[in-house]
């Protein structure tokens, strides 16, 4: 009996290492953006499309990884789940369209993207993996510490990350026991 559940251990185990992966790459990935921002607005508006592309092919590998792992691989969601972020990149290219005719400045279209992105992952969250509620819920603190407490990014959304990390952590080891 004790082969048996050790050899299952780390099989259960693992679909939590990729979910705190994934959220912790996209909290990393969101925070460098927003130090970047504020940094350098042109080089941030690159940056940001190309993570909100890179962010929706982790939610999309992580929801495809944990129904390989359980056997629930279901075509009509992973079609479901493509839409959702297809929606998400086709309002980016949008945004895109804003900035280039000059109808938007790229900070606003940048908030713009880590606000659609909070709120894609708790989307996400709801209706597909119930980790990503965390990671959404930390990206719409970002962007609202970015829009009101521009002046103090660093001194509030660091700490943010950091206990953000914490949590899914702790959410990681709390539910292997």
């Amino acid at each position: 009996m004790d082969e048996e559940s050790e050899s299952q251990q780390p099989r259960l185990l693992y679909p939590w290492k990729a979910r705190f992966i994934v959220g912790t790459l996209i909290i990393i990935l969101s925070f460098f953006g927003l130090v970047l921002t504020d940094l350098w607005q042109k080089t941030s508006w690159i940056y940001w499309r190309a993570t909100a592309i890179t962010s929706a092919l982790l939610c999309l590998w992580l929801s495809w990884h944990l129904r390989k792992e359980f056997h629930s691989f279901s075509f009509t969601s992973l079609i479901r789940e493509c839409f959702l972020w297809i929606a998400f990149l086709g309002s980016i290219f949008l945004l895109s369209l804003f900035v280039k005719v000059g109808v938007m400045g790229t900070f606003a279209a940048e908030l713009s993207i880590v606000t659609m992105l909070a709120f894609t992952l708790l989307i996400a969250g709801i209706y597909i993996e119930p980790s990503l509620l965390i990671t959404g819920i930390v990206l719409a603190l970002f962007a609202l510490g970015a829009a009101y407490l521009h002046l103090y990014l660093y001194t509030i959304l660091l700490p943010i990350a950091v206990v953000s990390i914490a949590l899914l952590l702790l959410l990681a080891y709390y539910t292997k026991k």
